[in-house]
């Protein structure tokens, strides 16, 4: 299975009065590997969506908290897709430093929804082979 892995650089402002990342912070890592993600490889489809008004959406999200981050950590951020339906798909997230100790797992659940409409959007069968394809999932899942 392919994962998509990207450098997170810890800041001063992330850090709570423990001296550690607060842990609200974590879901600002999560999205922006989201967000490089999409962009890195799905960026024409992901622009055209927002173009006509369909956003995508966290309709779900979790995060289990191994250990805490501090500010002199080396930490990334993988990212893969468990799970594609029709309506939503799930990601999976590991914050891991650069000895693979990992310091949360994470998932959430995601929605295209048509703001034009006020519904959810059916997913387009093209996005669902590339997603499916790059991280080799079985969309039936």
């Amino acid at each position: 299975m392919n994962k998509f892995k990207i450098e997170i650089q810890v800041r001063f402002a992330d850090l709570d009065g423990y001296g550690h990342v607060n842990n609200a912070v974590y879901f600002t890592y999560l999205e922006f590997t989201r967000i490089a993600f999409l962009k890195t490889h799905f960026n024409t489809i992901f622009t055209d969506y927002m173009k006509k008004g369909i956003f995508l959406l966290i309709v779900n999200a979790e995060c289990k908290y191994k250990r805490p981050i501090s500010l002199d950590d080396k930490i990334f951020v993988t990212l893969w897709a468990s799970k594609m339906g029709n309506f939503s798909f799930d990601l999976q997230y590991e914050i891991i430093n650069d000895k693979d100790e990992i310091f949360a797992l994470a998932k959430t659940v995601s929605v295209f929804y048509d703001d034009v409409n006020k519904k959810l959007f059916r997913i387009h069968d093209e996005f669902k082979k590339m997603v499916t394809d790059y991280f080799q999932i079985d969309k039936k899942k």
